[in-house]
C-alpha cells in the first residue's frame, strides 16, 4: 500500500493522474470477479465449444458463426482469445477473468487519454472514474464473454486516441487502420469505426489540420487522405471476406420471439418500441438498480403502451439528446457535439431501430455507447460550480462503486446469482430456465421442478420452460407428466427438434413397461459445489 501511496503523489503533479487514478479504481472495484466462475454463455463457448477447446478446430473460428446464433455473429479474433487461453489453462476460470479485469482498466486509460487530449484533465478524471465503477458495466467485466465489448471499446477508443494526437502522420494512419480491423474483428460494432472517425476529422481535428499555421499542414492533410482509401479498402475487405463465410442477412423469421420481442411488433409499435428500449437504457444508465442478464418478452414486451414509463424516459431521453445536440452546436461545443453523434449511431447499432439484433436488450452493448454519453456527461458536469461538481463527483463515486463491488461478487456463485436475478426479473423466462437448470444439474430434480412450476404459472405461453418442464420430468420418471408438458410445447411452436423429445419419452416407456426404467429418487442428489472455488 505505501508504494501505490507513494506513486500517487509521484503521479498527482503528473498529466496522466486521472488516467492512473481511474485506472487503480476500476481494479479496486473489480478485484472481487477474480474469484468468479463460468456464467451464462461462459459455458456455451468455453466449455462446450469444441473449436474453442481444440487447435485442430481454431480453423473454424475463421469461417463459422461466433455462437451458432440465427443472427450470425463474427468474432474470430475474440473466439481465438478464448481458444488460445483454454489451451493454455482450461477448466481454469481464473485466468480468463483477469483478462477481463485488465482489459477493463486498460479501456479506462485509454477512454481517459482521450478526453484529457480533447479537454482537460478535470473532465478526464470524471469521465474515467464514472467509467471504471459505473454498475452497467459489471456484466462486460465479470463475464467472461464480455470480453468482446472490452476489445472492440479499446481499439475503438485507441484509434480515436491516435488520430486526435497531433500531427497525424503515416506510421500513425497505419496504426489506426489495425486498430480498426481489430476493432471488427473483435466485435460487429466496430464496423462504425468510419463514422467515429469522420465525426472526429469533423469536429476535433479539421481546423487545426486546415490551419494555415500548422508546420505539418502538407503532411497531416496526405496523412489524412491515405487513412481515408485505407479505412474504405478495409471495411470493404471485411465485407466482402465475411460474406465468404456469413451473410450479413439473416432470416428473421428464426429470431425467437421470447428473446427479441419486437419481431412480433407492427404498425406504430415499431417506431415506439426503439423509445422504450432506450428509456430502459437510460434509467440504467441512471439508477443501475434492478439489473439483469436477461431482458426478454415479458420484461421489455413488442407492444408500446401509453402507461409504460419507459416509453415515456424514451421520448424524453430523445428530447434531451436533441436539445443538447442543438445548444452544444450553437456554442460551438466540438467534444460535446462529437460524444453525442457517437453516441446515436451507437444507439441505432443495438436499438432495434433499422436491422433486429438477436437480442432486445442487453446490458453489456451499452459498454462502449457508455464511453460517449459519459463524454458528454462530462463536459456539462464541468459547467459547474467546481465544489458542487466535486460533490456530486464523490458521490456518484462512492454510490456507485458499493453497487458495483456487490453485484460483481454475485456473479462468483452461478445458482446464487441466477436466483437473485430471477427475483429481480420475475417475468424473465430464461432466468427461471436457468435457475431449473442449475438444480437439475446439481441433481435436486425437485427443486428444479418448482422453479419450473412458479414459471409456467407465471409465463405459461413461453414453450421453452414447458420443454424443460418435460426433461425434468423425465429425469424424474414421471413420464406422463413429461408427455403432457412436451405436448404443450408443441401446441405453443411446432417445431422439428421437440419429435427426439418424443422419441425419448416413448422408449423410457417402454423400459418402462419391461420393468428396466430406474426410479431417480433412490438415487441421492449430488452436493452443490462452491463456484467461486473453482480449479483446474
Amino acid at each position: 500500500m505505501p508504494a501505490v501511496l507513494q506513486m500517487l503523489v509521484k503521479t498527482s503533479r503528473s498529466r496522466y493522474f486521472p488516467a492512473v487514478l481511474s485506472a487503480l479504481v476500476s481494479l479496486a472495484v473489480y478485484v472481487v470477479c477474480l474469484r468468479g466462475t463460468y456464467i451464462y454463455d461462459d459455458r456455451l463457448l468455453l466449455e462446450d465449444d469444441p473449436r474453442t477447446q481444440l487447435p485442430i478446430q481454431w480453423v473454424r473460428l475463421w469461417k463459422e458463426s461466433y455462437n451458432g446464433g440465427v443472427d450470425l455473429l463474427y468474432r474470430p479474433l475474440t473466439s481465438m482469445t478464448y481458444a488460445v487461453q483454454n489451451l493454455l489453462h482450461r477448466g481454469w476460470a481464473m485466468p480468463f477473468h483477469l483478462v477481463n479485469w485488465l482489459l477493463h482498466a486498460a479501456v479506462v486509460v485509454v477512454l481517459v487519454e482521450l478526453v484529457r487530449r480533447c479537454s482537460n484533465a478535470r473532465i478526464a478524471m470524471f469521465v474515467g472514474l464514472i467509467f471504471a465503477i459505473h454498475p452497467i458495466h459489471v456484466e462486460v467485466v465479470v463475464n467472461i464473454v464480455g470480453r468482446a465489448e472490452e476489445l472492440c471499446a479499446l481499439f475503438t477508443l485507441g484509434a480515436l486516441l491516435i488520430f486526435v494526437t497531433p500531427p497525424l502522420t503515416t506510421k500513425k494512419t497505419i496504426a489506426i487502420l489495425f486498430c480498426t480491423l481489430c476493432a471488427i474483428g473483435f466485435k460487429e460494432q466496430g464496423i462504425l469505426m468510419p463514422a467515429f472517425l469522420l465525426f472526429a476529422w469533423y469536429f476535433l481535428r479539421r481546423q487545426s489540420i486546415n490551419d494555415p499555421l500548422n508546420p505539418a499542414r502538407e503532411s497531416e492533410q496526405k496523412a489524412l487522405k491515405l487513412l481515408l482509401i485505407l479505412i474504405c479498402w478495409a471495411v470493404a475487405g471485411y465485407i466482402i471476406t465475411r460474406e465468404q463465410f456469413l451473410k450479413f442477412e439473416w432470416d428473421r423469421s428464426f429470431l425467437e420471439s421470447s428473446v427479441n420481442p419486437v419481431v412480433l411488433s407492427q404498425g406504430w409499435d415499431k417506431v415506439l418500441m426503439p423509445l422504450v428500449i432506450l428509456g430502459r437504457y437510460s434509467a440504467l444508465m441512471i439508477a443501475p438498480v434492478h439489473q439483469s442478464i436477461d431482458y426478454g418478452a415479458r420484461v421489455v414486451g413488442s407492444h408500446a403502451q401509453m402507461n409504460n414509463p419507459y416509453l415515456w424516459i424514451g421520448i424524453a431521453t430523445s428530447f434531451a439528446w436533441l436539445i443538447t445536440f442543438i445548444v452544444a452546436m450553437r456554442k460551438q461545443s466540438s467534444l460535446l457535439v462529437f460524444a453525442l453523434l457517437c453516441a446515436g449511431i451507437c444507439y441505432g447499432l443495438i436499438g432495434n431501430i433499422v436491422t433486429i439484433i438477436g437480442t432486445v436488450m442487453g446490458e453489456r452493448l451499452l459498454y462502449l455507447p457508455s464511453a460517449f454519453l459519459l463524454i458528454a456527461a462530462g463536459v456539462m458536469w464541468n459547467a459547474l460550480p467546481k465544489k458542487l461538481g466535486n460533490t456530486l463527483l464523490i458521490v456518484l463515486v462512492v454510490l456507485g462503486s458499493y453497487r458495483t463491488v456487490d453485484y460483481s461478487r454475485r456473479w462468483n456463485d452461478r445458482l446464487g446469482l441466477y436466483e437473485y436475478l430471477q427475483a429481480q426479473q420475475p417475468d424473465s423466462a430464461n432466468l427461471y430456465a436457468l435457475v431449473a437448470e442449475e438444480y437439475r444439474q446439481h441433481g435436486d430434480l425437485q427443486s428444479a421442478a418448482e422453479v419450473l412450476s412458479r414459471g409456467r404459472n407465471r409465463i405459461p405461453e413461453n414453450w421453452g420452460l414447458w420443454v424443460q418442464s418435460a426433461i425434468v420430468a423425465t429425469d424424474q420418471g414421471k413420464l406422463d407428466d413429461a408427455q403432457q408438458f412436451v405436448d404443450r410445447a408443441f401446441q405453443l411452436r411446432p417445431m422439428p427438434n421437440l419429435i427426439g423429445v418424443f422419441d425419448r419419452l416413448e422408449r423410457l416407456k417402454q423400459f418402462r413397461a419391461k420393468g428396466l426404467l430406474v426410479d431417480p429418487a433412490s438415487r441421492p442428489a449430488r452436493p452443490r459445489a462452491n463456484d467461486s472455488n473453482r480449479s483446474r
